[in-house]
């Protein structure tokens, strides 16, 4: 469980000085039996928190699991919240899932997906709203649906195997910022006993960095065409157009570890 995990690090916060930075080995991030290296030239540090988990009792979107989650940061001092972190993971013993059954079905429709690896692009069909007609494994809940996907491909290493996409959730529509992009993971361990969770804010220099005034109802009629077009334009850019570089995250993902 969770409660009796043990830190296998001196502090909470793991700070990489510029000394410890130049050394040929980066330095590696421990808890429990799940291990990366923490990449200076990615984060400079990394925050650990061990939440407790929620009461099933309040619901989908209301209750989380037990995990403990990883905020990478590079600015001294630690980020106000986790939004203002680089990324953040979340690592889920999928044993506590079992009494938060709306998880123990994403983490079990993930590890079916992965061992019978289907061709992601059939989960790009969408209806005439632009709003998608299958819905991917994805821990935690989201407070909305996922307005877009994009670049879906697999990801796995000796320890880990999972998916990773382009992604963003809103309640509404609205004309997508460079800014506004996630990098997601999900993934498990090798031996099914553990759901991996990561998050990477992304910037997309293809599109603005301001919104542009737009017709509401003109805007509105036009959405699943401008949907259809943001993700060929995300498709087709290069893996390093996009900052981080979608390689870079793939190579960090494939560094998560278990013992």
């Amino acid at each position: 469980m969770l409660h009796k995990w043990t830190l296998i690090i001196s502090l909470l916060l793991l700070a990489v000085t510029p000394a410890f930075a130049q050394e040929s080995e980066p330095p590696t991030v421990t808890v429990a039996d799940f291990s990366f290296p923490l990449d200076p030239t990615f984060a400079a540090n990394v925050n650990i928190t061990q939440y407790p988990g929620d009461s099933p009792e309040f619901g989908p979107g209301f209750a989380d699991a037990p995990y403990v989650r990883f905020d990478f940061y590079t600015e001294l001092g630690l980020p106000d919240t986790a939004f203002d972190s680089i990324a953040g993971v979340r690592l889920y013993n999928v044993a506590d899932l079992t009494d938060y059954p709306w998880l123990a079905m994403q983490a079990d429709a993930l590890k079916a997906l992965i061992a019978e690896r289907p061709d992601l692009s059939q989960w790009d069909r969408r209806d005439e709203t632009g709003a998608y007609f299958d819905v991917l494994p994805y821990i935690p809940t989201l407070p909305h649906g996922q307005i877009l996907r994009a670049r879906l491909h697999y990801v796995e290493s000796a320890d880990v195997s999972g998916i990773a996409y382009i992604t963003y959730s809103n309640a509404s529509p609205e004309p997508f910022l460079a800014n506004m992009f996630t990098y997601t993971f999900q993934g498990v361990s090798a031996d099914g006993e553990w759901y991996i969770s990561a998050s990477f804010p992304i910037t997309a220099p293809m599109f603005p960095t301001e919104p542009e005034p737009v017709e509401p109802d003109v805007f509105y009629g036009q959405w699943p065409q401008y949907v259809t077009e943001t993700i060929a334009t995300l498709e087709q850019a290069a893996p390093s157009d996009f900052t981080p570089s979608l390689a870079a995250l793939d190579a960090f993902v494939g560094t998560f570890n278990f013992e």
